[in-house]
């Protein structure tokens, strides 16, 4: 029986690809207030597109060039972002029209007069190309800056440089651990995170005229990520398995519904005062549950309607593992095999390294949810 659930997953999953929706176009921009839900079509090149997540464009053009560096006019990142060093700061023009500036104390100032505090160890700033800059000041009013530099996949270019590089302290470092991203028409600035195949945004800056539009939260479950995972799935399982035929036929299932499987779709919300996990679905006849384990780690459950076991689990903490449920003779849910270890696929997600603050803001930003007001029914009974 369980086999044939997962079987008629695929074929479901098959039949209903006309009806599905397509993936969000790059410079959506979602909903205001926060989002939590599955992505699908947003990986790229490197990683994470920040452009599909519906946070906007990133105030970048869908033309590609070649990137250069020119000691006059600064550096030109592929999507036509023009990043410029002086004494007095670093000025960002984007494509869109707009800019802003880093001034000597590392504080963002926007043309409209919205600004950051000051970031004393120094801020690291993501552009939607991928591109990231790092910028460092001295620390003393009056001073110029210490250190602007550009970093493009494997490239490095310094475009300025005032007195000794510094071998930073771990604190120091620490500090810069959550970069910020340049989203929206470039002016709105999140920080922004990863753990595992989940990334998260927060608003940290943006202009008064646009606020009110864009989310000031996002959670997003890499789909992509995901599909990928349950074809490993089917692959461990036929090794492993190898003499559990229902069981390699429910991984097949799996893998077979993966390509039409993880689609846009905001949170289930349950009545007020409702606690545990939160509901995410990710087609009609599927869903996501999300809930917290000690330790820090996150579970993420794949259940099918009228299951009454989930299909597999992802743990998602300092490893991400994929794991095929089963029930034992006592009812009790069992891991049926050694988790598929994800680290290929969550491995540079985006652009620049987060570490252990970037998966603190995951988790703070999934708690949030599971603590918010819901007023809407709970999803049919699994």
């Amino acid at each position: 029986m369980r086999a044939g659930v997962s079987l008629l997953l695929g074929s479901l999953i098959l039949a209903l690809a006309p009806q599905l929706p397509a993936p969000a176009p790059a410079g959506a921009t979602a909903p205001a207030g926060p989002v939590l839900a599955v992505f699908r079509g947003v990986l790229g090149d490197h990683g994470v597109d920040v452009t599909r997540l519906g946070l906007g464009s990133g105030g970048i053009g869908p033309a590609r060039r070649e990137a250069h560096a020119d000691a006059h006019d600064g550096y030109l990142t592929r999507a036509g972002v023009l990043v410029r060093a002086r004494p007095e700061g670093v000025k960002f023009d984007f494509p869109s029209g707009t800019d802003f500036v880093v001034d000597t104390k590392a504080a963002i100032r926007l043309r409209s007069g919205e600004a950051t505090p000051p970031h004393h160890n120094g801020v690291l700033i993501a552009l939607a190309d991928g591109t990231v800059v790092e910028i460092v000041p001295h620390g003393r009013d009056g001073d110029p800056l210490r250190h602007v530099e550009v970093r493009d996949g494997a490239r490095r270019v310094a475009l300025w440089r005032q007195g000794a590089v510094l071998t930073w302290s771990q604190e120091a470092r620490a500090a810069r651990e959550i970069p910020l991203f340049a989203l929206g028409d470039g002016r709105m600035l999140y920080r922004g995170g990863a753990l595992g195949p989940i990334v998260a945004f927060e608003r940290l800056l943006a202009p008064r005229d646009a606020a009110s539009t864009s989310p000031e939260q996002c959670v997003a479950i890499v789909g992509d990520v995901l599909g990928r995972s349950l074809v490993d799935l089917a692959m461990a399982a036929s090794r492993r398995l190898a003499g559990e035929i229902p069981l390699v036929r429910r991984a097949n299932g799996l893998a077979i519904a993966a390509p039409r499987l993880f689609l846009f779709g905001e949170p289930l919300r349950r009545p007020p005062g409702a606690t545990g996990e939160l509901l995410v679905p990710i087609d009609a006849g599927a869903h996501l549950a999300i809930t917290a384990r000690t330790g820090g780690e996150l579970a993420l459950d794949l259940w099918v309607r009228g299951a009454d076991t989930p299909e597999c689990e992802w743990i998602v903490g300092t490893r991400t593992l994929l794991h095929l449920l089963v029930r034992d003779d006592s009812g009790k849910l069992r891991f049926a095999m050694q988790g598929v270890d994800l680290r290929e696929h969550v491995v540079d997600l985006l652009p620049i390294e987060t570490g252990s603050s970037g998966a603190a803001l995951v988790r703070r930003l999934i708690a949030e949810r599971a603590r918010a007001d819901r007023t809407a029914p709970l999803a049919p009974a699994r």
